[in-house]
């Protein structure tokens, strides 16, 4: 197949060239162990800065979608040549974003405020975009405390906006820095710390943690629930669960069977375990008390 359509550069200070379009078909062919490169040359002069990142941006934009991280390397590189209001009604349109001012300085503020493993970590999905969004608004140091911490454990996207939300809240009800909240907690560190414990566990783990320090009372309603079931006695494959975001009584319970037979004989047992028709409001005695 070879090479269809050649790199353009441009000759700066008549020593250097200077990739305007093809970096990707450079490196491939490098890759492939091939030295010369056919390119278009364009003496220094003939085309301004400006033109050439013109050039360079509708190129790429018309083969591949940008992520956060390009888009907001792009729009500062912009932002030397032309006003906002140009930015937002000729190049936002063409990377599919809306004309508004605000999405704009989203991404200013990505290549401003984010170290090179948070713009990374946007970039390769590992940081969600929202999660993305929500740290941008924070002070430098809690921001990075949190990305340290996302990272460590490898949260998903869902893992990550709870943890920020209950971040947030600890910091508003404690008055304190979320890097200190992070870094003074003992148990957090121990968690991290477990090598017994694999990254998912260990998220888990964190997570429950800082929800008991968020929400003690509920916290304690859970744990006292969990008391109650393993009180029953219940029988291997059986599993009792609090209702969802502790409303109402409706408790849940999973059976765990290989047969008919095996369900009969799971079901026969729950129901000669008379300490299940005492089991009552726990849930609701706990929050009251």
């Amino acid at each position: 197949v070879g090479l269809l359509n050649c790199p353009i550069v441009l000759s700066w200070q008549g020593r250097k060239l200077e990739i305007i379009t093809g970096y990707r078909r450079i490196l491939a062919l490098k890759e492939l162990g091939i030295n010369g490169i056919p390119c278009r040359i364009i003496p220094e002069g003939e085309i301004s800065h400006k033109d050439a990142l013109k050039m360079a941006l509708y190129e790429n934009i018309s083969i591949r979608q940008f992520n956060d991280v390009e888009i907001s390397m792009a729009l500062t590189r912009l932002r030397r040549y032309y006003q906002d209001e140009q930015i937002l009604g000729e190049f936002m349109p063409i990377m599919g974003l809306p004309r508004y001012q605000k999405v704009m300085e989203y991404y200013f503020t990505i290549d401003k405020v984010f170290d090179e493993n948070m713009k990374m970590a946007l970039a390769e999905g590992r940081l969600s975009p929202k999660a993305a969004q929500m740290l941008i608004d924070l002070e430098e140091a809690d921001a990075k405390s949190i990305f340290s911490l996302i990272s460590k454990l490898n949260l998903t996207f869902n893992y990550q906006l709870q943890f920020i939300d209950i971040l947030l809240d600890l910091s508003l009800i404690t008055r304190r820095k979320i890097k200190e909240i992070i870094d003074e907690d003992k148990s957090l560190k121990t968690i991290l710390d477990d090598n017994h414990m694999n990254t998912p566990q260990k998220a888990k783990a964190a997570l429950e943690h800082l929800r008991r320090i968020r929400f003690p009372r509920t916290s304690a309603a859970i744990s006292k629930f969990r008391q109650k079931v393993a009180a029953l006695d219940l029988p291997e494959g059986v599993h009792f669960s609090e209702p969802s975001f502790l409303e109402g009584e409706q408790y849940k319970v999973e059976i765990a069977f290989s047969h008919g037979a095996h369900l009969l004989k799971l079901l026969k047992k729950l129901m000669e375990n008379n300490d299940i028709f005492k089991f009552g409001p726990v849930i609701e005695e706990a929050m009251n008390e």
